[in-house]
This record gives C-alpha cells, sequence and structure tokens, in this order.
C-alpha cells in the first residue's frame, strides 16, 4: 500500500478497504488516471483519497506515469546520546536529504546529502525506512519525487553546520521528545511516514 502526499492531501493505494476519513473511489472511477490527476492537482479533492484497485501497485505506476518522478534520499540520524538530527528550513522542522546524483547509488546519495545539508561526519547507515512519496511544482512543472529513507547513527562530536544554501538555517541535536513535537508540526508526509521512530 502507498501514499502519496500533495499538500494536505493523502492518496492512497491500497486493495483492502479505506480509513473513514477518506474518500473511497474505486479503479473504474479513476480512469483515465489523467483527467483524476488534474482534477488533484486543480484543487477540487478537499479531503484523503483511497483508490482501490484489485492491484494497487500497477495503479500506482498508472499514477507515477503522469508526473516527472525523481529520486531522494535522506536519513534519520541518532547520535551516541539518543539525539536526533533535525534540520529547520522554509520555516519548518525537517530531516536532512536531497536528490540522486546521476549514477549515484541511493545509499550513497544519502549519506552526502546527510553530510552537506548538517555539516555532520562518521556517518553508518544501520537500515531502511519506509520511502516517502510527495508531489510539489517546480518551474510549472509537477514532481513527484520518492524519497528513500534510512537510519543513521554517528559518533561524531564535531559542531553542526546548516547549508544555508539551500535555504536551512539550522542544524540541530534534538531529543526524542523534542524531534517528536518538531516532525509533528513539519511535513506531514514526514511525519505519517517516519512518525514512529519518535515516539515519546
Amino acid at each position: 500500500m502507498k501514499a502519496v502526499y500533495y499538500h494536505d492531501i493523502k492518496v492512497l493505494f491500497a486493495d483492502e478497504t479505506c480509513p473513514q476519513n477518506a474518500s473511497c473511489l474505486t479503479i473504474d472511477q479513476v480512469k483515465p488516471m489523467k483527467d483524476f490527476v488534474l482534477q488533484l492537482l486543480s484543487g477540487d479533492y478537499h479531503q484523503d483519497i483511497c483508490i482501490r484497485s484489485r492491484d494497487p501497485e500497477q495503479l500506482f505506476r498508472q499514477f507515477q506515469s503522469q508526473f516527472t518522478c525523481i529520486d531522494a534520499a535522506g536519513g534519520v540520524v541518532v547520535n551516541k546520546k539518543g539525539e536526533f538530527l533535525l534540520i529547520h528550513r522554509l520555516g519548518k522542522w525537517d530531516l536532512p536529504k536531497g536528490k540522486v546524483e546521476q549514477g549515484e547509488s541511493i545509499d550513497a546519495a544519502a549519506l552526502r546529502e546527510v553530510s552537506e545539508e548538517t555539516g555532520i561526519d562518521g556517518l553508518v547507515i544501520e537500515s531502511g525506512l519506509p520511502d516517502s512519496y510527495h508531489i510539489y511544482c517546480e518551474h510549472h512543472q509537477y514532481i513527484l519525487k520518492r524519497t528513500c529513507w534510512f537510519s543513521m547513527s554517528t559518533q561524531s562530536t564535531s559542531s553542526l553546520s546548516p547549508q544555508l544554501s539551500e535555504q536551512i538555517t539550522r542544524a540541530l541535536w534534538l531529543s526524542c521528545d523534542e524531534s517528536h513535537d518538531a516532525i509533528m508540526s513539519g511535513y506531514r508526509s514526514l511525519y505519517e511516514t517516519l512518525g514512529y521512530l519518535f515516539v515519546r
């Protein structure tokens, strides 16, 4: 089951029952897919959408085909004190991440981006985490971004240095409670995908 976020709307691709707070559509109601996407982007939907299909993966691929797709990678970093590394960008708390460069592996991109955005070193990937998907508009073109997340650790005690060129104003180590509050005040795609990591 995959979820794609566009502003405050979640589009869920499912093969079973839909959440009670979502508009439930069947595959017949989203054909052709292009028309459904145009309705979504024009703001015709005002609550979450659950699309049911016997093959939600195939339906998701049809949805993807309507966008320019890019891959990004990032990390949930924990230090030896059990603190989490967060950044503040464009008025919201976020986790460090960035686009995968051509010819670059996903895990290498995640390590590079986290290091570039925060100045941290000594990063080690511990495990993979669920991917997140969201839609945004750039240069009058709608982009569907998949972010591949990794659990990371570091023993580094070096000072953090936010990447100002990427409009990151702060990079901070926060306690579990502080991280939970920060993530919950940020992007919905982030706290619904990874929020369980910051449980009080």
